[in-house]
């Protein structure tokens, strides 16, 4: 016996991710969607309804699409998903106004770290929930050359996204449940295969890395029953037949209202991207995410929803895994480490 089941939805609201995921939907569409086939044989489809095509409403509700651009308030955002079912889009999301408005601003082409730049990662644990992993540069006001052979200005203090590992199943929100050896594996082998860590030309046996230094959240160096997290990530693990070094972990702290400091810095983050409108000027230091290295962090980030017990601050039961690695980025102190060298007299 064939089984059917027909729902409805706008886009937006915290299950936008799942439904977009689910019907592989991006855009304003157009009649049918594509049908997707799973192993059991079963078929599901996305079919686009607008105003123009429900005559019942349209007859009954000649203002229905007024009165929809009147509750929008000026929200552009808000006013694509209601009106035109804009999938790529979140309305009334935590970050989705910023993207709309500065995503070109903000996501940018490829390019190889300059030498003079520093560089650090962050770092969000999970098992059942994803982990992520963030590689950052951090500009000292040199010009950057983008692989595409394009020339942009930066500021001193600009970060730039430029890679991420993800654990996760390709289901939203689903963790892949890999042990700390195995993240340290993902994570180590991930550098190496981008080049970030590499033997030394004159003493093979001698690696440099250029991602030492790594932030996390402070819970990973909690002890339970002489157990850490924090710990863990420092043991070794061999990769082709070669020991590497686990990873160090640089933890910040969460002090109250950290999470909603955090929100404002990666808001404020954001819009610095581009120009004021007033001065045609960057004013502020931008973070800028590398699309094409960064696929989950432009799949997330800009759909996150607000938390309705607190608007100042992310729902903590989104997929905000790579936001809440962004926020201890940002949080973290990055000042450079003071060594005292003792001298015998």
């Amino acid at each position: 016996m064939s089984r059917h089941v027909l729902f409805t939805c706008n886009p937006g609201g915290p299950s936008h991710n799942a439904v977009k995921h689910r019907f592989n939907l991006s855009g304003i569409h157009h009649g049918a969607g594509p049908c997707i086939r799973v192993e059991n044989g079963q078929t599901r489809r996305m079919i686009f309804c607008s105003y123009e095509d429900n005559a019942l409403l349209r007859r009954t509700e000649p203002h229905y699409m007024s009165s929809i651009e009147t509750a929008c308030e000026g929200n552009e955002p808000q006013l694509q998903a209601w009106k035109y079912g804009n999938w790529g889009i979140t309305a009334g999301g935590a970050l989705d106004e910023i993207f709309f408005k500065y995503g070109s601003a903000i996501f940018i082409d490829s390019f190889d770290i300059p030498a003079s730049w520093k560089t650090f990662a962050s770092y969000d644990h999970g098992s059942t929930r994803p982990w992520a992993w963030l590689a950052w540069a951090e500009s000292d006001g040199t010009d950057l050359l983008l692989k595409n052979g394009r020339t942009r200005s930066t500021r001193p203090g600009d970060l730039f996204l430029i890679g991420e590992q993800y654990g996760w199943t390709g289901e939203p929100d689903k963790g892949d449940h890999a042990t700390i050896a195995e993240i340290t594996t993902k994570i180590q082998n991930y550098k190496i295969m981008c080049g970030w860590r590499y033997p030394d030309t004159f003493q093979p046996s001698k690696w440099h890395d250029l991602f030492r230094r790594n932030y996390a959240d402070s819970a990973i160096g909690e002890e339970m029953n002489e157990f850490s997290v924090a710990e863990e990530f420092k043991r070794p693990v061999t990769i082709n037949g070669i020991r590497h070094p686990g990873i160090h972990f640089e933890l910040v702290t969460k002090p109250p209202g950290s999470r909603e400091i955090g929100y404002a810095l990666v808001r404020e983050r954001l819009i610095n991207t581009a120009p004021r409108p007033e001065s045609r000027i960057r004013e502020g230091k931008g973070l800028f995410i590398v699309r094409d290295d960064c696929p989950n962090t432009a799949r997330t980030l800009p759909v996150l929803q607000r938390n309705p017990k607190n608007l100042d601050d992310v729902d903590p039961n989104s997929e905000a895994h790579i936001y809440d690695a962004i926020r201890y980025a940002l949080q973290a102190d990055r000042s450079p480490h003071i060594r005292f060298r003792r001298v015998v007299w």
